[in-house]
């Protein structure tokens, strides 16, 4: 199912999107907008996103880990709008995104150690008017790591996210990006023990929309 569904973002990233021009009343055309008005006045369907972000995980023990597991990652998210602005009279309005994360990096904490992760996710950002766009978001996908025993204690791992931001728009197609998400990797009790690593994730990072 995780396949099918990255396999459609995919698809939907890179073909069968909105046409570049798009047709005026008066029969002329113009370039096609990722937006349905002003900045911040919500996304028009289809429209897609491309992010890059650094990310610090920061490790905690009190939900689980024996250890806490400090990382630094790389990631590169790519989105597309599955709807047009929903609830536009409400302040809750908003668009819904299907996304698909390829993430990597390394443990520096307690010691060294490889992750690499592809997760699919949505994310919902709210229609706020102004150049500011606060999101919430979620996403579960597949991880290999060798940070090992006890809180990973295979190479194969689950891994789960929550989280909330904001895209700031300095202009229409482009954002610097601000996000927190709390951090869930484990085998889904596949093999023991498995403690899991846990972690509060802050990134920051690049967004380009289009």
């Amino acid at each position: 199912m995780l396949t099918v569904s990255l396999l459609s973002l995919i698809a939907g990233l890179f073909g069968g999107g909105e046409p570049l021009q798009e047709p005026t009343e008066h029969g002329l055309t113009r370039e096609w907008s990722p937006w349905r008005g002003e900045i911040g006045e919500g996304f028009a369907k289809n429209a897609r996103t491309v992010e890059v972000k650094l990310s610090r995980a920061f490790g905690l023990t009190d939900t689980g880990s024996d250890f806490t597991h400090n990382l630094w990652l790389a990631q590169v998210q790519g989105g597309v709008m599955v709807a047009e602005v929903m609830e536009p009279d409400f302040w809750f309005g908003g668009n819904l995104e299907g996304t698909g994360q390829l993430m990597g990096g390394g443990q520096d904490r307690p010691e060294g150690a490889y992750l690499f992760g592809l997760n699919g996710g949505l994310r919902y950002h709210f229609r706020t008017g102004g150049p500011l766009v606060p999101f919430l978001g979620g996403s579960f996908g597949l991880a290999l790591t060798d940070i090992g025993n006890p809180d990973a204690s295979s190479k194969f791992q689950f891994n789960q996210q929550a989280a909330a931001g904001a895209h700031y728009f300095v202009d229409r197609r482009h954002a610097i990006s601000l996000e927190y998400a709390y951090w869930h990797v484990s085998n889904g009790g596949i093999r023991q023990p498995n403690a899991g690593v846990n972690a509060h994730v802050v990134s920051v990072g690049l967004a380009w929309l289009f």
